[in-house]
């Protein structure tokens, strides 16, 4: 066993949060481009999205396009309009809930799971950092809410290399990139 000086470890502790802050960070950034439609500025200062060949009227009349987030009139989503996906941004895994098909609709809660595993298979004990579900919101065509996560592991014990993430009724699958993650030295007794 290895003694680990508190300043090392808060050192890679620190680096780990802003690496985490600076993944969500950036997916934020490049879910706001990968916008389909472009956005106009209303006249109290809201932003509205505008469809290809649709036109905002003028006065201070409501936004007739667009989803407001917390619209109770929208259906709830069906299990067939979403999916579940793994990507990546910034050199690290990403999960993507994305509006499929469908018509706009609500989303509940959703939980979000993630068990790692070895190249071969095997369950490996590791820390995950994710938010602990997708919030409530409304989803139109071609939309996606994302989860960026990071992972710590043991040092000296077995590297975790792929996952599994469910975020009911949804499973993806996929591989961490090769030297993704860091380590932790074990600070037991």
């Amino acid at each position: 066993m290895q003694v680990v000086p508190s300043k090392m470890l808060r050192n890679r502790l620190s680096w780990l949060v802003v690496g985490g802050v600076a993944v969500v960070l950036l997916a934020a950034a490049v879910d706001a481009l990968r916008s389909s439609g472009s956005k106009t500025a209303t006249s109290n200062g809201a932003l509205s999205q505008v469809r290809e060949g649709e036109e905002r009227g003028t006065g201070d009349a409501a936004p007739t396009t667009g989803i407001d987030t917390t619209d109770a009139s929208l259906e709830r989503c069906t299990a067939q309009q979403l999916g579940l996906q793994a990507e990546r941004l910034g050199g690290g895994p990403v999960l993507a809930l994305a509006h499929v098909r469908g018509s706009p609709c609500r989303t509940p809660r959703i939980r979000i799971d993630i068990s790692l595993f070895d190249r071969k298979g095997g369950r490996v004990q590791a820390y995950t950092d994710i938010q602990q579900a997708f919030a409530p919101t409304s989803l139109s065509p071609n939309v996606e809410v994302i989860a960026g996560f990071q992972v710590t592991y043991l040092c000296g014990g077995r590297k975790p290399r792929r996952f599994v993430a469910e975020a009911r009724p949804y499973v993806v699958r996929g591989w961490l990139p090769r030297g993704y993650g860091g380590c932790l030295d074990d600070l037991g007794p």
